[in-house]
């Protein structure tokens, strides 16, 4: 088995950030402007010594080069006008939270403009068909699994990448190799980077993407098995748990995780295989906005001891029920936010994706393989997100995890300034057709 060296490892690749690769990013930067022998004598240089000599002469090409390279490290900002602290009322007290947020934030990360794309970027030009994760599964190209199946394997906070055929495994989940967070930074690195970054809204941005793919090759879910669909969430359950735990090995417990299929590349897919992925904030500084709504509207159905999933409406089951099996149910969404908008209810009260059984995610697989056919039938486009949305690890707040499925649409200016959307389509409608065809399939 073949492993890559710690030092080889390219900036930012694996979320992983040293001292070697640190240097060989601003010596990139560096030589712009400069002359073959000042190069190779900055090259000489170690990382302390380089950033000395940066740091103390005064030209504006030097001091960018190290700016540069500050700017490519992966970074969380919250918008400080549309962001506040957490709160929340206890014994008729209201008690603010310091250091943790709701509201919006960006990630920003240089090295995913990196990532290798199988979609072409001009609509005229057909791109050679590709799978680029097929080198990893036949061992060809380097990878770190953090799961084989419901089995783990390398540590989340690995930093050996290795050479491995997979292709006896149903399904794996490996770290991403273009993330948008930093998984892995060297002590010295970090404590000189860290000054130069950290504010009160803005930090170097530490979490791990995950990414899920099956061994055999698909493309949309419904080409899939409801067996290999199930073996992905085995694996990216194994996945979180095991990433679950070592943070907690680290003192890390609040974790946001944003769990979710890109399928085609109107919906930010940029690999035809189908894959799903998995956020893990490790960065304890709260969460956003649409998740604060989600657990506020979550706490006020505690208060009236009736969870909405668990006991729905005579009409709600009536009018919006699409289709259900022994483990889920499946139901227009009321109030969409894109047309043929719909959720997928795991039939239990769990509160997120660690507590399901293999029964349960082999229901899941068989209600996204039959829904993904019979929007196809209706008309709804073919590339489409799904999104997991579960609690957050370490959050005690009443949860009942769900699935949504939204097939894209363009969206104007009115949907983007308010959680809203202008839909053509009655809810009511849509859950009959969808009814009537899977009923026929």
């Amino acid at each position: 088995m073949e492993v890559l060296n710690y030092d080889e490892i390219s900036f930012g690749h694996w979320g992983i950030i040293n001292k070697e690769n640190f240097r060989r990013e601003i010596l990139l930067e560096y030589q712009d402007g400069h002359s073959e022998d000042g190069i190779a004598a900055a090259s000489a240089l170690s990382l302390e010594e380089l950033v000395q000599k940066i740091d103390c002469e005064d030209k504006a090409i030097e001091a960018n080069a190290v700016m540069q390279v500050l700017r490519k490290v992966p970074k969380k900002r919250w918008d400080f006008t549309l962001s506040r602290n957490i709160n929340f009322h206890s014994n008729g007290s209201r008690i603010i939270v310091p250091d943790k947020y709701e509201g919006r934030f960006a990630l920003i990360s240089a090295v995913r403009g990196i990532r290798p794309k199988e979609y072409s970027e001009a609509k005229e030009e057909k791109k050679e068909t590709t799978d680029l994760f097929a080198s990893i599964i036949s061992g060809n190209d380097f990878a770190i699994v953090v799961s084989k199946g419901a089995s783990e394997n390398d540590s989340p906070f690995s930093i050996f990448p290795k050479k491995e055929n997979l292709s006896s495994e149903k399904a794996v989940t490996i770290i991403n190799r273009f993330p948008a967070y930093v998984r892995v930074i060297d002590k010295e690195v970090e404590r000189y980077i860290k000054p130069r970054i950290n504010n009160s809204f803005t930090k170097i941005s530490k979490g791990i993407n995950l990414i899920t793919i099956p061994s055999s090759y698909y493309e949309k879910l419904e080409d899939a098995p409801a067996g290999d669909i199930a073996a992905m969430l085995e694996s990216m359950k194994c996945a979180l748990l095991y990433v679950r735990r070592e943070a907690a090995n680290r003192g890390i417990s609040y974790i946001p995780v944003y769990s979710f299929f890109n399928i085609g590349k109107k919906v930010g897919g940029s690999l035809k295989r189908l894959h799903a992925q998995a956020y893990v904030d490790l960065n304890q500084d709260g969460h956003g906005s649409t998740m604060e709504d989600i657990l506020q509207a979550f706490d006020n159905q505690r208060s009236a001891n009736c969870c909405k999933f668990c006991q729905p409406s005579e009409e709600q089951k009536k009018e919006f029920l699409i289709h259900e099996n022994e483990y889920c149910s499946v139901y227009a969404t009321r109030a969409p936010i894109r047309n043929y908008d719909l959720k997928i209810v795991p039939k239990r009260h769990v509160e997120d994706i660690t507590m399901l059984t293999e029964d349960e995610f082999l229901g899941l697989g068989d209600a996204l393989r039959k829904l993904s056919s019979a929007l196809n039938t209706i008309g709804a486009d073919p590339d489409r997100n799904v999104l997991l949305y579960q609690r957050p690890f370490g959050y005690n707040s009443y949860f009942h995890m769900f699935l949504q499925v939204l097939p894209f649409e363009n969206v104007g200016g009115m949907e983007m300034m308010d959680e809203s959307r202008v839909v053509r389509i009655d809810p009511a409608d849509f859950a009959g057709k969808m009814r009537k065809i899977i009923s026929n399939a």
